[in-house]
């Protein structure tokens, strides 16, 4: 056998020789981690005895030594805030700098640690005794060296500026300043108040919020706040819909990020309650619809129909907003070419219930109390007033007290203007859209009469419906708060004084708080023009109506101009109306219509304003007004003032009178001074978003006579004594006879006096049942009636037919009877045969006569 076939191994045997003796190896250089450690270097080993090693912080045992030293300046530290914890920190890192640097100098370098009069290392002060990172220790070192005594204040962290996050805020911001809305409190007694007197403004403390640059500060205030406004959905879903239609989807985010990007926004822009304010019938129904959709088409197009209806909004609120700006600018009143803004809204009545206790609110035997409520109606005069008028409860809520208001607010505009300032010459006019008191016809001629006498132009406009709160319903909800802070206003002065000394304006207008105690009869007053106006609102088959009125002269209006007027010279100083459907609308929606002729407004002049009549209260009313009154000057309340304050209402509606007369009003009938014709300042226009239904058709024609129905018979007397006692028709005292004027003829004497006997017996047809014994008894002193229609007459020849002569109970039958025609099926049988005590009167209408004797 060979050597080399006598030493040959498998080669598995001469593998693990050669591991065991690289293992060998490497055991017989290892050494102890110890050996090449530093003290200072963080997480190394301490010292080379077992147990020892796993728990020490360095080689020379430093938390063996002091555990207990470091235990119980941690327990120190734990007790105090993190700023003051911090400071403490920074005070031991300035000594132990102080200590390295014993000539002055900051050095550098590496430092050597101690703590309690002994030479320690760092990982045991940094971990064990003060429990910071070795990043925060650093910067403590950098500040002692750099020679601060104190720590700099922390600043914000700024927010991680993205693409995304920049487009949402840009998105968010213009919701807030073009969609979102005021809304008014509820601050009633018999209500929680829900917020307090400056909850309906927030303030903006992170400096990177958009709305930070446009926060108002007032007064001097530091704090920047900004108001709060609502947005009309009722969930957080509905406002991720709203976004998915209103932005591209090229540029949209996800759902996540909205509602991330809306927390940031939610205590400026918060969702509006369920039962604070109204809802958009519109809003509710196409909600609605689309939740009753069945497919994405039909969705889709429910999203787009509420898309076009908010941007129409949205449009308005742009509209609202730009003229808000442009009519608070300073030099407003400088040029005669610039427009004034007058903004004019009423309060909630319940919030004014006279009179009041703060120690009596909410308690049963107020809530069983009769109090009148008082009418509050505010007035914003932009970048000069802002004016509140108080009227009595007696006082009519109609088109004639907004009318006296506007023309009282140009008188107090015009007393508070300053040397060299003078109201323009065009003046806008935003009000309620209500048909009471301002979409009407009587509104309507007076802002023409303004147009035709005092101003170039005048514009009104409306907020669409159950989008209408604007500004002064913010400033109402605090003034109610306010209100209901008041210890005791017991009548109508110490409200006014109330309200004079603690409300504060917005944007340093001047505040003017009146009484109001009547208001002029302006719809009586314009009776003598004979003009009737219709297609101003919307109705059941037409619901779609113009949102702006703009009044302007004859040379100021190019185009056709449609006249429906007779015997009308046309004049320059025609007054013309011109309608669009909304605010943001750029074209009319149709052609201008001759509004207020010349000659109809001068014939205003040579007339005389009336006061208006109190509503008179029903004797339920008064009697609780007077148990009232007994009541609040009763121990231990003793409110005489209140108590007189109650029997005086009492008193003087029993009387038919009022608390005074109405302002006068100088302004609106200074003088005869006309105008130069000029063209007006363009006010700013966004074209509509889409195109949508036709508004109505707005129609300026002579008003008809309109023929009444007779009443019951149970009703005759009292009407015919009421006719008795006041035959006299208001408008033929004046002289002018409205028909003559637009081309009708005139009356005859007897129909003249017919018609306002007429008319005095309808208006007394709803007398008080009282006064039925009184009314019969006058009546039976009245002459006999004329002859009535004769029964069973033919309508060729009615008096060649006649068989009877007995009173008109109404024309036709009961399915019929404001057709004086007749039924084809029944009455005019009836009528030809002669039966059913049916016939035709003398005009040969189908009419039924009272039974026989």
């Amino acid at each position: 056998m060979s050597d080399a076939e006598a030493v040959s191994l498998p080669p598995s045997v001469d593998d693990c020789d050669e591991r065991s003796q690289a293992a060998s190896e490497a055991a017989s250089v290892s050494l102890p981690p110890s050996v090449n450690s530093d003290p200072d270097e963080p997480g190394q080993a301490g010292p080379s005895s077992g147990a020892k090693v796993a728990a020490s912080c360095c080689r020379n045992a430093c938390l063996e030594t002091w555990r207990g030293k470091a235990e119980e300046l941690q327990l120190a530290l734990a007790s105090l805030s993190f700023h003051e914890r911090q400071a403490k920190i920074f005070e031991e890192v300035k000594r132990v700098v102080k200590d390295n640097s014993p000539d002055g100098s900051t050095g550098s370098g590496r430092l050597k640690w101690s703590m309690f009069g002994a030479s320690v290392c760092r990982i045991f002060c940094q971990n064990h005794c003060f429990q910071s990172n070795p990043k925060t220790i650093d910067k403590m070192i950098q500040y002692a060296r750099s020679g601060l005594s104190e720590l700099p204040e922390r600043g914000p962290r700024l927010p991680r500026e993205t693409k995304t996050s920049d487009e949402l805020d840009v998105w968010f911001l213009e919701v807030y300043k073009n969609l979102a809305e005021p809304l008014a409190v509820e601050g009633s007694e018999s209500s929680k108040l829900a917020t307090a007197a400056g909850e309906q403004h927030e303030l903006v403390v992170d400096e990177t919020h958009p709305l930070y640059a446009m926060s108002v500060n007032l007064d001097g205030k530091k704090s920047a706040a900004v108001p709060k406004r609502f947005l009309n959905f009722a969930v957080a879903e509905d406002l991720w819909r709203f976004y998915e239609v209103d932005v591209p989807k090229n540029e949209q985010c996800s759902r996540n990020t909205v509602m991330k990007g809306y927390q940031r926004w939610k205590r400026f822009l918060p969702l509006k309650d369920p039962g604070d304010g109204t809802k958009c019938s519109i809003c509710a129904t196409l909600a609605e619809r689309k939740a009753q959709c069945s497919t994405k088409v039909e969705r889709e197009q429910v999203n787009v129909d509420l898309k076009h209806h908010l941007e129409c909004v949205r449009g308005d609120r742009t509209v609202n907003n730009r003229t808000n700006k442009h009519a608070s600018e300073k030099t407003v009143y400088m040029s005669k070419d610039r427009y004034m803004k007058v903004m004019i809204d009423g309060m909630d009545q319940a919030k004014f219930c006279l009179p009041r206790h703060r120690k009596l609110a909410a308690t049963s035997d107020a809530s069983k109390r009769w109090r009148p409520a008082i009418h509050v109606t505010g007035v914003i005069t932009w970048g000069l007033l802002e004016i509140y008028f108080i009227l009595p409860s007696s006082v009519p809520k109609d088109s004639n007290m907004n009318a006296t208001i506007l023309a009282r607010c140009l008188d107090i505009a015009q007393e508070s203007l300053e040397e060299g300032q003078s109201l323009p010459d065009h003046l806008l006019v935003q009000v309620d859209n209500t048909t009471r008191e301002s979409k009407n016809q009587h509104f309507a001629l007076f802002l023409s009469y303004l147009a035709s006498s005092v101003f170039k132009s005048v514009e009104c406009h409306y907020l669409q419906v159950s989008h209408t709160k604007n500004e002064l319903d913010q400033r109402f909800s605090t003034m109610a708060s306010i209100i209901k802070q008041a210890e005791c206003i017991e009548d109508l002065e110490e409200l006014r004084d109330y309200i004079k000394s603690h409300m504060t304006t917005a944007e340093h207008r001047k505040l003017v708080v009146e009484i109001l105690p009547n208001t002029w009869n302006f719809q009586e007053w314009f009776a003598v023009t004979g003009i009737q106006l219709s297609g101003l609102v919307s109705t059941h088959f037409e619901p779609y109506a113009n949102h702006v009125w703009r009044f302007q002269r004859r040379a100021d209006v190019s185009g056709e101009i449609v006249s429906e007027l007779r015997n009308v010279t046309p004049d320059d100083g025609d007054v013309v109306l011109t309608v669009k459907q909304f605010m943001c609308s750029q074209n009319p929606s149709q052609d201008p219509v001759l509004m207020l002729p010349l000659q109809a407004a001068q014939s205003l002049k040579g007339r005389s304003l009336t006061a208006m009549s109190p509503n008179p209260f029903a004797k339920k009313t008064l009697t609780e007004f007077r148990k009232t009154a007994n009541w609040v000057a009763s121990d231990p309340w003793l409110l005489l003032k209140g108590q007189m304050f109650l029997e005086e209402i009492c008193s003087l509606n029993e009387a038919g009178q009022t608390h005074g007369e109405p302002p006068k009003l100088h302004f609106v009938f200074a003088g005869d001074e006309r105008c130069d014709f000029d063209d007006g300042p363009i006010l700013a226009d966004l074209d509509p978003p889409g195109p949508g239904p036709a508004p109505r058709e707005v129609r300026v024609a002579p008003k008809k006579r309109v023929m009444r129905r007779p009443a019951a018979p149970a009703k005759r007397p009292a009407m015919m004594a009421a006719s008795r006692a006041s035959p006299s028709c208001p408008a033929a005292e004046s002289g002018v006879d409205p028909l003559v004027v637009f081309g009708r003829p005139a009356e005859s004497e007897a129909e003249s006096e017919s018609a306002a006997a007429a008319g005095a017996v309808n208006a007394a047809a709803d007398a008080d049942p009282v006064d039925q014994d009184a009314s019969m008894a006058a009546a039976a002193e009245l002459p006999a009636a004329d002859p009535g229609p004769i029964l069973g007459a033919d309508p060729a020849a009615p008096a060649a037919a006649a068989v009877g002569q007995r009173r008109v109970m109404h024309f036709g039958c009961s399915k019929c009877r404001k057709n004086p025609a007749g039924c084809p099926g029944r009455c005019r049988k009836f009528a030809a045969e002669g039966r059913n005590d049916y016939g035709y009167d003398e005009q040969g209408n189908v009419v039924r006569f009272e039974p026989a004797e």
